[in-house]
This record gives structure tokens, C-alpha cells and sequence, in this order.
């Protein structure tokens, strides 16, 4: 494909993430000073339940449809509708089953006495898998642009509907009414925009060809789900509501510090080596450079998070959540490992087709995390957070020998990638740890972190590949 269409692309990401993720740390500076950690607590555990029931709705077509590569016969419009019509009946269908078992399920996820948040909460269902393939038929066309204007929409819901609501003491009505305002509006968004709307057609040769993609990458979400989940239920039936508030809200604010990263690169990188698929030399070129572009900003963004947490949760969340210090910089380090490695492992495997790869490796990270978070949790919560990084050590070690072993990739460049990102956040910390020594107040540590980040590009440019890459940045900006 095109560089033009990629790095266009990769512009309208960066544009709508910059613009539409710099306010997630925001409201959520607002929303920790107004809210308790027990109401995050709360809805961490409705959305456990409603983000499962959410990966059967979108059911994978989404990434069928960007991964597959049509050919003349096949009318890419009837996949469409297909994938759609199925999506919404079994959003429809699975909303009426959690409002019917509401009771059973909040006493099971242990929110006994929120079963109206969490059929309220559900009203998500079909709203999202209204919007799932749209957004899916987007992102196989490049045109990231549109996708722009929704995000700029709906980054101000927050500061319209969430904030105002739990100012006036609307509790966690106000986070679940934002939610709902969110998906309402993308889902309106993205069908008055789009150059395909849904018309009744139905085909189970259709389906039935993409249910043999789907069901793994289904069953890929569904190990996900319990990896990414199955914390918040321990959690949630061992220590109180509190704790859990700690540790979801936490989580969700060192994700939104990496989230410009995250997000500015990976849809476009995810279409960008599913089209080369075939082509193994240019493939593990691709997601080497996207992995290296990844890790230079990633890299010294956790490391820096982890040397400054005290005063990054003074600043993000307030003084009520510094019980959550430690676990805060033990979960920057984990996501350094996650977004420089592990994530883009998992986007080689759905674009190579072989999810099946992927949903193994999480098995046998669930086999490891279970009984390890169990345990920890029950002994105290700083113990927990250790174990979170051991467990994300641990998935990184998968990726690294089946990348290797099932794929024949190169792990070593991607080994390579990271290192001097890591060499350079290593003098960076040198410097931090000796500007600490000198003084910790408000105003020297802002002046500290600033030096952090000229000491790190300064070490950066130390090394010829760098400098050469940045000086071709610098041209293609005066051009």
C-alpha cells in the first residue's frame, strides 16, 4: 500500500488522539476529587459483566472485515450487512437476558443491590454493536478522518453530561449516563456519515464463512475478557469495594497516560501488516518500525510515571488515592512492557490470521494469573500489585518464544527496538533520582521532569539511527 495512505493516516490518529485523549486525564482528575473509590469499585464490576456480554455483539466481524482482502466476486456490502444484522440481534438478545438475570449476576460479580446500574449499564449493547461494523468499514478504507470528528464529539461528553451529574451528586449514575451518551452518539455519527447504510440482507453462506474467522477471534476476546477481568472479580469477592476502586481507577489512568501512543498507531498499523500478510519480509519490516516508533515515546513515558508516582497522583487523582502509590508504579512499568511489545505481539497474530495462537497464549496466562492474584490479594494489596508485573513479565516471555517458534520472527529486532529507548530512561532516571536528592517540592519537580525530557532526547540523538530519523521528521515539517 501506499506510505502517503499510511502516514495520512497515522496523522488523523495522532490528530484525534492528542486532541480527544488529553482530556480523558482531565475529567478524570475532576471525576477522582468528586467521586469515591468505592463508585469506581462499583462500576468496574457492572462493566465487567457488560463488556463480556459486548465481545459476543461485535462478535469479531469487525476485524474480519479490515483483515480479509476481498476479491472481485465478492460483494464487500453483503458482508456488511451480515455482520451487522447479526451484531444487533445478539446485542438485543443478550440486553434482555442480563435485565431478566440481573439479581443472580450482580450477587455473582459482587454488586449485590446495583442490578438496576447494571440493566442500565446494558443499554450499551445494542447501541455499540450499531456502530461496530461502521467503524470497522471506516478503518478498512484509511479514513481516519471522519473518525476524528466523532472523537472530538465524544471527548467532550465527559465535561457535558459526567462531570456536571456527579457534581451534583448523582453518584455513579453520572459515569454510567456518560457511557450511554458516548455510544448514542457514535453510533448516530458513524451511520449518517458513511457511504454504506444497513439494508435487509442475509446470507448464512456469509456467515457461516465468516463465523470460521470469527470464532477464534471470538474466542481469542473471550480469553482476553477473563485476562483482563478476572483481576476485577478477585479482586471484588476478596477485598472491599475500595481496593477494587484503587486498583480500576489506577489502572485507567496510567492507560490514559499511554493512550496518545497507544492509539495513534495501532489501528493504522493493524491495517497497514494485514495487508502485507503474505509478504513476511516486508510484514516483519512493518511491525518492526511501528514498533520502534512505539517504544521511543512509550518507553520513557512509564519510566518517568514510575520515578515521579506520588507526585503524578497528587496531580491525576488527588490525595485520597495515594494508598494506590505503589501499585501505580508498578502498573507504568508493567504498561511499558504491554504497549512496546506484548500488545503489537497480538496485533501480529490477528494479522496474520491466527488467533487461535493468541487465545492459547492467554490460556496459559490465565493458568499463571488466577492463582497468583488469588493468593496475593488475600495476603494484602501491595502484594497485588507486585504480582501484577510478575504476570505481565510472564506474557511477555510467551509472545517472545511463539513469535519465534510458530511465526519465525525475528524477536531480536524487537528486542533491539526497546533497548535504547530503555539505555536512555535509564540515564534519564539517574538524573531524576539525583534532582530528587536536591528537592521535592511542587515547583523544582516540574522543573526536574522537564530535565528528564531533554536528558532523554539528548541521549537519544547520541545514537546515528535516531538522529537520522528525526532529522528526516524535521524535514518532511518544513516541507
Amino acid at each position: 500500500m501506499a506510505s502517503n495512505q499510511i502516514l495520512d493516516s497515522v496523522k488523523w490518529t495522532t490528530l484525534t488522539t492528542i486532541l480527544t485523549k488529553s482530556f480523558v486525564p482531565i475529567s478524570n482528575m475532576v471525576l477522582a476529587r468528586l467521586l469515591s473509590p468505592e463508585v469506581f469499585g462499583i462500576i468496574a464490576t457492572v462493566n465487567m459483566v457488560v463488556s463480556f456480554a459486548d465481545m459476543f455483539t461485535e462478535a469479531g466481524f469487525q476485524k474480519y472485515l479490515i483483515q480479509h482482502q476481498f476479491d472481485i466476486n465478492e460483494k464487500i456490502e453483503e458482508y456488511l450487512n451480515v455482520a451487522f444484522w447479526t451484531n444487533l440481534l445478539l446485542a438485543i438478545f443478550l440486553f434482555i437476558s442480563i435485565a431478566l438475570g440481573s439479581e443472580k449476576l450482580a450477587a455473582f460479580v459482587g454488586c449485590t443491590g446495583y442490578e438496576n446500574v447494571l440493566v442500565i449499564s446494558a443499554l450499551s449493547l445494542p447501541l455499540t454493536s450499531f456502530s461496530a461494523i461502521q467503524e470497522g468499514y471506516y478503518k478498512k478504507n484509511f479514513e481516519f478522518k471522519q473518525l476524528f470528528y466523532l472523537n472530538i464529539m465524544g471527548a467532550f461528553i465527559p465535561f457535558f453530561i459526567t462531570i456536571p451529574m456527579a457534581y451534583m451528586g448523582y453518584s455513579y449514575w453520572a459515569l454510567v449516563c456518560g457511557n450511554l451518551s458516548k455510544y448514542f452518539l457514535q453510533a448516530v455519527f458513524l451511520t449518517a456519515k458513511s457511504k454504506w447504510k444497513p439494508h435487509v440482507f442475509f446470507s448464512f453462506s456469509i456467515l457461516k464463512k465468516m463465523f470460521h474467522y470469527t470464532i477464534w477471534t471470538l474466542f481469542e476476546k473471550v480469553v482476553i475478557w477473563f485476562s483482563s477481568q478476572a483481576d476485577v472479580f478477585i479482586i471484588g469477592n476478596i477485598l472491599a469495594a475500595y481496593y477494587l476502586g484503587l486498583y480500576r481507577n489506577i489502572q485507567n489512568t496510567v492507560t490514559s497516560l499511554f493512550i496518545v501512543v497507544q492509539l495513534t498507531i495501532y489501528p493504522v498499523m493493524f491495517s497497514a501488516i494485514s495487508i502485507e500478510q503474505n509478504n513476511s519480509e516486508k510484514f516483519e519490516g512493518l511491525v518492526c518500525n511501528f514498533q520502534k516508533y512505539i517504544a521511543v515515546f512509550a518507553v520513557p513515558l512509564g519510566i518517568g510515571a514510575m520515578l515521579y508516582k506520588d507526585f503524578a497522583i497528587r496531580i491525576l487523582l488527588g490525595d485520597q488515592w495515594l494508598d494506590g502509590s505503589v501499585f501505580f508504579g508498578i502498573w507504568t512499568l508493567a504498561m511499558v512492557i504491554n504497549i512496546s511489545f506484548s500488545y503489537i505481539c497480538s496485533e501480529v497474530y490477528r494479522a496474520k490470521g491466527v488467533v487461535k495462537l493468541s487465545a492459547i497464549l492467554q490460556i496459559l496466562y490465565l493458568i499463571y494469573m488466577i492463582p497468583m492474584y488469588t493468593f496475593a490479594a488475600r495476603q494484602s494489596f501491595q502484594l497485588l500489585s507486585i504480582t501484577t508485573l510478575s504476570a505481565v513479565i510472564f506474557m511477555a516471555i510467551e509472545h517472545s518464544f511463539f513469535m519465534k517458534k510458530r511465526l519465525g520472527f525475528c524477536v531480536g529486532k524487537m528486542y533491539k527496538n526497546i533497548a535504547k529507548p530503555f539505555i536512555c530512561s535509564g540515564v534519564m532516571g539517574i538524573f531524576s533520582i539525583f534532582m530528587k536528592k536536591i528537592d521535592q517540592g511542587t515547583i523544582w519537580t516540574c522543573f526536574s521532569i522537564l530535565g528528564c525530557v531533554l536528558i532523554y532526547f539528548a541521549s537519544l540523538l547520541l545514537f546515528r539511527e535516531w538522529r537520522e530519523i528525526f532529522a528526516k521528521v524535521v524535514y518532511k515539517i518544513k516541507r
